[in-house]
């Protein structure tokens, strides 16, 4: 993996906005292999979890999406970004949970904040089928910002609100994209969330991160 380093005003930046895009995240084999692994998932293996609403929140994906919780491989791509976020946040991380959802034509992600395991986000595309001009975009507040392959956008998921509207694509293509999350660990009102109350890295759900049905009138299901 490539040296990733970040300016004065890169830090500032995401300070200032609450968010920060980055470009050419991992090493191009890298980004292969998260492809062909989520293909044999979503498409071969068709073992995920189906759900309306993401996690325990209102952070919400409409239609229903297909999603992996701590899966083997996107813990450890979380992981692997730990460090860099560290640097980027000035902040000493400790990671929570990642998911990876497969994203479809009509997909809308509605406005919404994150639950408190995601005070540290990170939003990045593992891979598409989708041509460039139809690259979904998201929203972090007013700002739109294009998240193509091997692009990251790394934010602060409980104070940013952000959004994508309704995915315009071909019929029978897809995204690949990863969540991960982290809590600063010197936060005392989050650091109990580490590891998403889970016992480890690649655990499934406990009864706090249970998938819930969505209820638009009730934001902390």
């Amino acid at each position: 993996m490539r040296k990733i380093n970040f300016t004065k005003e890169d830090k500032q930046s995401f300070i200032d906005k609450k968010y920060f895009k980055l470009d050419d995240v991992f090493d191009q084999d890298i980004i292969d292999i998260a492809k062909i692994h989520y293909s044999l998932k979503f498409f071969n293996l068709e073992d995920y979890k189906m759900t309306v609403a993401s996690l325990g929140n209102a952070d919400s994906v409409l239609p229903a999406s297909a999603f992996y919780y701590g899966d083997t491989f996107s813990e450890s791509l979380m992981m692997k970004l730990l460090p860099i976020y560290s640097r980027l946040s000035r902040k000493e991380l400790l990671p929570t949970y990642s998911v990876v959802r497969l994203y479809q034509p009509g997909h809308i992600l509605i406005p919404h904040k994150d639950r408190v395991s995601c005070q540290y986000s990170v939003t990045m595309c593992l891979g598409m089928n989708i041509p460039e001009e139809h690259a979904w975009y998201i929203k972090m507040d007013e700002d739109s910002i294009q998240t193509g392959t091997n692009q990251a956008v790394f934010y602060k998921g409980c104070e940013l609100e952000h959004s994508r509207e309704a995915l315009q694509a071909p019929e029978d293509t897809w995204i690949f994209q990863a969540h991960f999350h982290y809590i600063d660990r010197n936060d005392p009102e989050v650091n109990q969330f580490y590891l998403d109350k889970r016992p480890h890295l690649g655990h499934p759900y406990t009864k706090w991160n249970r998938p819930v049905v969505f209820d638009n009138n009730n934001d902390d299901n």
